[in-house]
């Protein structure tokens, strides 16, 4: 598995002026899989304001170290590469981040990261490729 065998799942730079944007991604492979998703607000916009939703659903966002931080949990295996929308809106403006377990993946594979890492993320994708065939009936 290489960076360009998913490349499919590259996103690039997601930001509103007004609101903010993604500023990076994390994936829990604990006992249920975690996609986290990072936002870093523009300067002056109070998060009391915002609303944050998941695929139109309304979430909690949590502060994390200056950002604030949208979880999308219990992801099944053949969902890995499944996108999430997510809004950021102050019901004027919207950020708009779509993203996938597949494309943490895929920055991981296309940077300068550890080759355990790599190992890692790769055995994730041939995993989600495994659970997608067996749901299809492969």
């Amino acid at each position: 598995v290489t960076a360009e065998s998913i490349a499919e799942h590259a996103r690039g730079e997601q930001a509103n002026d007004a609101i903010g944007y993604l500023a990076g991604s994390n994936l829990s492979l604990k006992a249920a899989t975690t996609l986290m998703l990072y936002f870093e607000l523009a300067d002056g916009v109070d998060v009391s304001t915002l609303t944050f939703q998941v695929n139109g659903a309304t979430v909690e966002a949590v502060e994390a170290g200056g950002y604030y931080l949208v979880s999308i949990e219990n992801i099944a295996a053949h969902d890995l590469d499944t996108e999430y929308t997510v809004t950021v809106s102050d019901g004027t403006n919207t950020l708009t981040a779509t993203y996938s377990a597949m494309a943490y993946v895929y920055n991981i594979l296309s940077r300068d990261r550890a080759q355990e890492l790599k190992d890692v993320v790769a055995a994730l994708r041939l995993y989600n490729l495994a659970a997608d065939a067996y749901k299809e009936g492969v």
